[in-house]
């Protein structure tokens, strides 16, 4: 797979952890903060670490941004101006895949506006994912994917315990489709199950079901 570069402006909570993880995956990630602490703080952990204000345009252009995959803009927790510099001045360097950290519905707007290609809001979206796993009790982890789609680890439903995949009709009854087993056995093992067809629902196995996020929810709402 090929390497690519993404360059990160700002280092705040959300960029610093974010250049961390694109590093650890085996990219080439460049980091730009004003702070020099956090910047020292990164050093060993990202290929290039600068201290320098990230809505310099001299300074930004300066870096090489014809290699560049993708820009982060990460910054601005109280004031939207340097976070929409930084974006209009990435925009204007031909930057084709900036993503704005947006702090309101209104900076993620006016990110968009002057061409920012996908806004984020963490907190908010990890809030929603959190209220979900909260409020649904047999439900431990749900991921979306384009689409409409979703992956989620769900409890297997009484509707289907004692049955096989087959016997139960699960694609045809509820549009979804079951994809792994977690089962533990009597004697405490972990087990995982590549489903087929004649492969039967037990008592406590955990469900690995993608499908619609439409058709999700309705599965969501079982007897456990």
């Amino acid at each position: 797979m090929k390497k690519k570069t993404f360059l990160i402006l700002g280092l705040d909570n959300f960029g610093f952890s974010l250049a961390g993880q694109l590093y650890g995956l085996g990219q080439e990630v460049i980091v730009v903060d004003m702070d020099e602490k956090r910047i020292a703080e990164i050093r060993d952990e990202v290929s290039e670490a600068v201290v320098a204000d990230a809505t310099d345009r001299d300074t930004i252009e300066e870096l090489g941004l014809d290699k560049v995959d993708a820009a982060v803009v990460s910054m601005g927790e109280t004031r939207i101006g340097p976070s929409v510099l930084a974006t209009l001045h990435l925009k204007e360097m031909g930057i084709e895949n900036i993503i704005v950290k947006a702090v309101s519905s209104e900076h993620g707007r006016i990110a968009e506006n002057i061409g920012a290609t996908k806004v984020v809001f963490p907190e908010h979206e990890i809030a929603v994912r959190l209220a979900k796993k909260l409020s649904v009790s047999h439900v431990f982890e749900e991921v979306d994917f384009p689409e409409g789609y979703s992956l989620i680890e769900i409890l297997a439903p009484k509707k289907l315990q004692g049955k096989t995949l087959y016997e139960a009709q699960i694609r045809t009854n509820y549009g979804i489709t079951v994809v792994w087993i977690r089962r533990t056995t009597e004697d405490g093992k972990v087990i995982s199950i590549l489903p087929a067809p004649n492969d039967k629902v037990y008592e406590g196995d955990v469900l690995f079901v993608l499908g619609l996020q439409e058709d999700i929810e309705k599965f969501k709402k079982l007897e456990v």
